[in-house]
């Protein structure tokens, strides 16, 4: 068995390698770990054109919600091994305080950077071929064209207008172990001031994004007054912090949360 299974093992690989090298279109996924939180990150990439058209975070160590599907912004660029598998690529990313972050992965140091900073350990962790591009495909980052159907423009009106509220019983946990409690209201559609949802402390709001279809949510808290005062502003306030939510069942969701620009650690649950 040993014998024989070598020549069929590299033959797969040959196979799989070159199949890589001619597709247009990857998906290559790294396997990321930032001290003791680890992600993976998945890019679509469009090897003709060598940019990447999409980009997701997902399985993080510390329970975070998978995320959606995003476009880079800025300028993106990848570079291959002769085998069809990354080597380099770069990137940019807003922030939640709207700031252009500057990403570059580089496979033969197995380091991603941030601004030309030392940000995380990764390596290609899977490659897989996604499809075909054709000349017909947008370019990276293109907004999509404005409908001109009567009948369409009317149906996305209606669904602008159909804004609902789901009214949310919550409890949060404070650095000192205490226990502070809040009705919490979130909407489909976000506010004018992209708030999507509002709580009754301080003139409490929730910015942010919901992820997965509605199950879960990431952003920021926002209030007039709180117990820490951030350095920068964010949504008109120096009083905000992260979090995010997911459903752990259909009437109940649980979360973190925390000051800031620190990462989320204090609990933060609610039910209905």
């Amino acid at each position: 068995m040993k014998k024989n299974s070598t020549p069929l093992i590299i033959a797969s690989l040959f196979v799989f390698f070159a199949g890589t090298a001619n597709a247009d279109i990857v998906a290559a996924t790294l396997s990321c770990k930032q001290n003791s939180l680890s992600w993976n990150a998945e890019f679509k990439i469009d090897k003709s054109r060598k940019t990447i058209l999409g980009l997701r975070f997902f399985n993080y160590s510390n329970g975070r919600p998978d995320g959606r599907n995003i476009e880079p912004r800025g300028k993106s660029r990848v570079t291959f091994f002769k085998n069809g598998t990354v080597k380099w690529l770069t990137y940019g990313l807003y922030n939640d305080m709207n700031k252009l972050n500057s990403f570059e992965f580089y496979e033969m140091m197995s380091k991603l950077e941030m601004n030309g900073r030392p940000f995380a350990k990764c390596g290609i962790s899977r490659t897989r071929i996604v499809g075909r591009s054709t000349s017909s495909n947008p370019p990276a980052n293109a907004k999509p064209a404005r409908s001109t159907n009567k009948k369409t423009q009317q149906a996305s009106s209606n669904d602008k207008a159909r804004y609902k509220t789901k009214k949310w019983f919550t409890e949060w946990t404070n650095l000192d172990g205490s226990k502070s409690k809040t009705s919490v209201k979130f909407s489909n559609i976000p506010k004018p001031d992209g708030r999507l949802g509002t709580y009754g402390w301080s003139n409490g709001r929730f910015v942010g994004l919901w992820l997965n279809k509605g199950a879960g949510f990431e952003g920021r808290w926002v209030q007039d007054k709180s117990s820490q005062r951030c350095k920068d502003r964010v949504g008109g306030s120096f009083y905000h912090g992260k979090v995010w939510f997911k459903l752990t069942r259909k009437k109940a969701f649980a979360g973190k949360w925390g000051y800031c620009n620190e990462e989320p650690k204090l609990d933060w649950v609610g039910w209905r």
